[in-house]
């Protein structure tokens, strides 16, 4: 395809007609590398359907380079919502080439980049295996962040990630229990929705939400009536002694080291 024909089709991406970009997509991705420069171009467009469309077409092509997966991630910074979303998804499905930089984006100061990064880390499937080793006690010191927003996503990242390693299922229910018992119901929130997502079958830990059922607020009750209705409820109810929250990344790091030097 020509230079010409290429940069017809990204300008058809800035369209008002839906049907006309999605059009445009699907026809720039079948351009191949060619088509690269003039994608990585148009995501400083002013347009930000331009923006999108030529992140989503990078996304699709999946192209392996460090310069088109820093390129993206400078886009989690977008003040257009949609823009932010297209790039979260195209640095999900560069999958494993994009996790140390979504990493890096972890200990980024702003909201938008921080929650970006766990939600794309959060669709990479093995994603534990591709990271550091302080990708996860990252994520566990970010479920106590300042911003809400930022503490959920990170919390469902962190649960996602660890649905197959049941002795960080541990972790967070020993986590929760300190919470409930601290009074800091807002980290319990998080603890509580990050077991959620691990999809834990263990009737230890539905018994440790069920306890705490009766403290706090009524949100608080409804949160944790949503885990136990994804996790399945459970009648056995149980007590054990747990650490603080805070913990929960050292834990991470101490268990990491332990299986480095058993190695």
């Amino acid at each position: 395809m020509s230079r010409y024909d290429i940069l017809a089709l990204i300008e058809r991406l800035g369209n008002a007609d839906e049907l006309e970009r999605r059009m445009a997509i699907a026809e720039l991705s079948e351009t191949g590398a060619d088509s690269i420069p003039f994608l990585l171009a148009s995501l400083k467009d002013s347009r930000p359907n331009t923006r999108a469309g030529a992140v989503t077409v990078l996304g699709a092509m999946q192209h392996e380079s460090d310069e088109v997966s820093r390129q993206i991630a400078q886009l989690l910074a977008d003040p257009v919502d949609a823009v932010r979303r297209s790039s979260q998804d195209a640095l999900a499905k560069l999958g494993k080439n994009s996790v140390p930089l979504l990493e890096q984006c972890l200990q980024d100061t702003k909201v938008e980049v921080i929650a970006g990064s766990a939600i794309a880390l959060g669709q990479i499937p093995n994603c534990v295996q591709s990271g550091s080793d302080d990708l996860l006690p990252k994520l566990a010191e970010l479920m106590c962040y300042e911003d809400a927003f930022v503490r959920r996503q990170c919390a469902i990242t962190f649960g996602k990630l660890v649905s197959d390693l049941p002795r960080y299922h541990e972790f967070l229910s020993k986590t929760f229990d300190h919470c409930i018992d601290s009074g800091d119901f807002q980290s319990a929130e998080e603890m509580a929705a990050a077991l959620g997502e691990t999809g834990t079958k263990s009737n230890q830990i539905a018994a440790i939400l069920l306890s705490a059922l009766h403290r706090g607020d009524e949100r608080f009750k409804g949160q944790l009536l949503t885990v136990l209705r994804r996790l399945g409820a459970c009648k056995t109810v149980s007590n054990e002694l747990f650490v603080t929250g805070r913990l929960l990344a050292e834990w991470i790091r101490i268990d990491a080291k332990k299986k480095k030097c058993a190695q």
